[in-house]
């Protein structure tokens, strides 16, 4: 009975583990994403500009 309660925590909190990481590295990759659309972006208004 213990055996299968430890077997359900570690796959609890692997898998919360697991989301948690893919979740961050998402958001990092999103958030340089925008960063260099920004980038992109406001090349193209300086170069509208002159």
């Amino acid at each position: 009975m213990t055996n299968y309660l430890i077997m359900e925590y570690v796959l609890t909190f692997g898998t919360l583990g697991f989301v948690l990481a893919f979740a961050y590295i998402n958001i990092r990759q999103t958030e340089k994403q925008l960063e260099e659309t920004r980038k992109r972006r406001q090349g193209i208004e300086a170069a509208a500009t002159k």
